[in-house]
């Protein structure tokens, strides 16, 4: 029986060596690629709660207190999807940098959602408990994914149309694919709109008898990425 084993074993390790060094004729190698731009759909926002004040826990308690007021808010929209980001609290010192004269608490709330015009009246909803310190945009995992397989299927396509006219070109009346390798690369990242958050900034600073119609924040701010789709791609004439 090992006998038996040996032996097959051998014919085993003669058969894949034999297929790796198989030689291959009226090879062709060439490559393709697609880019399609796809417009981010997600908006993100940062706001802050902060209090200055000179007793330490009066500071915390204040800002406790907004930061669950704009909670409130938040669990009114279910399109909402919310993270805590860090709270701090530091002193303020006099003039020489010796005394402290007040404490400022704050704490940063991330909320993000596909929906522009419900974040954008978040923004001004809670103007009273929270400042915006920043805004930006980006593409949801299935918006880049649907992005992904129809770059994809345009490469396919092209490849195919491109190893038609090749084929033809050269004589051949068939081909058959012998390798194909697809990669994908992605341009453009996160948007971040300083320009959205400074207007803003304006209008929150404004007197509230001053304020004017609410902005709305659109898609055409949003900016995009490009994805681009690339195979390479080994035929075999026939």
């Amino acid at each position: 029986m090992k006998k038996i084993g040996i032996a097959i074993m051998a014919l085993c390790i003669s058969t894949l060596s034999f297929a790796e060094n198989n030689l291959y004729y009226n090879i062709l190698e060439f490559q393709e690629s697609v880019s399609i731009n796809v417009p981010n759909d997600t908006m993100h926002i940062t706001l802050n709660m902060e209090t200055q004040h000179k007793n330490r826990q009066t500071a915390s308690q204040i800002t406790t207190q907004k930061l669950n007021q704009v909670y409130e808010k938040l669990k009114k929209n279910k399109k909402f999807t919310v993270e805590l980001g860090n709270r701090s609290v530091y002193p303020q010192y006099d003039d020489k940098q010796k005394n402290i004269i007040s404490w400022r608490d704050s704490v940063s709330l991330h909320v993000n959602s596909k929906e522009f015009e419900d974040l954008s009246n978040l923004i001004s909803d809670v103007s009273a408990q929270a400042t915006l310190e920043r805004v930006w945009f980006s593409l949801s995992t299935d918006k880049r994914n649907q992005a992904v397989d129809k770059a994809s299927e345009q490469v396919l396509d092209t490849l195919r149309q491109r190893a038609d006219f090749l084929s033809r070109k050269l004589g051949f009346s068939s081909y058959q694919l012998v390798k194909v390798n697809m990669n994908s690369h992605f341009s453009g990242g996160n948007m971040y709109a300083n320009d959205v958050a400074e207007m803003y900034a304006v209008r929150q600073s404004a007197p509230v008898a001053a304020a004017a119609p609410r902005m709305k924040v659109s898609s055409d701010m949003s900016g995009e990425q490009s994805i681009s789709q690339t195979a390479n791609v080994i035929v075999q004439m026939k």
